[in-house]
């Protein structure tokens, strides 16, 4: 029981600190640092599944553990609202900006942009 305990105080110290990382990324955003945010949310969020799953099997764990875990699933949710908030924001710029420069279709709608083309070579 104390090996079981031990191992979810890891498993919410190790999302925790994801979810920290993520955002101290969210502070100073970048597209490298979005993308981090990301895997952060990931990592956290498999951490946290763990906990969930095994506290679910054996509910005599702490109320302690349970707290833990929930308030890690609060800042979880309010990171991934950030993100939706940022990607919202970004698409809007990017809806104002091809209406500037490729204005508009027949239904009134912004023309979507059309990107430059690009070759990727690996290796």
């Amino acid at each position: 029981m104390r090996e079981a305990r031990a191992e979810f105080h890891l498993w919410l110290q190790r999302a925790e600190s994801e979810l920290g990382a993520a955002h101290r990324q969210l502070m100073t955003p970048t597209p490298e640092g979005l993308e981090a945010v990301c895997q952060a949310l990931e990592s956290a969020g498999a951490a946290m599944a763990s906990v969930r799953t095994t506290l679910a099997e054996q509910p005599a764990q702490t109320l302690a553990l349970r707290e833990a875990l929930l308030k890690l699933q609060s800042q979880a949710r309010l990171l991934a609202a950030l993100l939706d908030h940022a990607a919202q924001f970004h698409l809007g710029w990017a809806r104002l900006l091809a209406a500037s420069v490729a204005g508009y279709t027949e239904s009134g709608q912004p023309a979507p942009l059309a990107p430059p083309p690009t070759i990727s070579l690996r290796g």
